[in-house]
């Protein structure tokens, strides 16, 4: 039976002792009346006892580290440049607001989209994690579970907290695609002119007809 349905079954067996009793108060029955009251009173202070182990509730609003400034929040928005940030929850509480172990070494994060960002636990505080964002752009939800049963039972607990990945601001424009040249079809054409190679005459040759170099220097005469 869960702390749960255990409390449920105390209030039902309350409820009716308070009927039985103040139905004997009122018919006269006095001897019952105290026994009834005796009983009432009895479960009274079971119900306060240290037998019954508080509900857990889960656990509270993170702190956000960034650049060593702490922020509380269940949203977070970093850019594309941010390599990651910590987080740390405080100690779990009760419905009443009171704090209540975990069972050690329970404590285990999750991310939703291991693409846009990673999570770890801290070796030296459960509690305490640290995020790893790999640059794209993203939602991603990261969870926390923890055993709120000091027993051998199973009473999970969660917390968990958005993150987005958005665009930093613009450093530059990328390289250019030129598209193909464009023509309204009046243009000509015209097809480059073939290179004219000219050939080297050695002095050592004889001169071409009608030519006279001068063997010294290799002038035309």
């Amino acid at each position: 039976m869960t702390p749960e349905h255990y409390l449920i079954t105390l209030l039902i067996a309350v409820l009716i002792l308070l009927y039985l009793t103040f139905r004997y108060k009122n018919a006269g029955l006095e001897k019952e009346y105290l026994l009834l009251n005796s009983w009432y009173q009895d479960l009274i202070d079971f119900t306060h006892s240290d037998r019954i182990a508080p509900t857990q509730t889960g656990f509270g609003a993170p702190t956000f580290i960034f650049s060593h400034q702490k922020t509380n929040s269940n949203m977070v928005s970093t850019t594309d440049m941010a390599t990651g940030y910590s987080f740390e929850y405080g100690q779990p509480t009760t419905p009443k607001g009171n704090p209540a172990p975990i069972q050690a070494g329970s404590v285990k994060n999750s991310s939703s989209d291991e693409t846009i960002a990673t999570v770890s636990k801290d070796p030296d505080n459960e509690l305490k994690g640290d995020v790893q964002l790999t640059g794209k752009m993203g939602v991603y939800t990261i969870t926390t579970e923890a055993d709120a049963d000091l027993s051998e039972g199973e009473a999970k607990i969660y917390g968990s907290f958005n993150g987005e990945v958005i665009a930093s601001r613009a450093s530059g424009f990328n390289a250019p695609v030129i598209g193909e040249p464009r023509f309204d079809g009046n243009e000509t054409i015209v097809a480059a002119a073939p290179a004219v190679v000219s050939e080297a005459v050695s002095t050592e040759d004889e001169p071409p007809s009608g030519a006279t170099f001068d063997k010294a220097t290799g002038a035309a005469l």
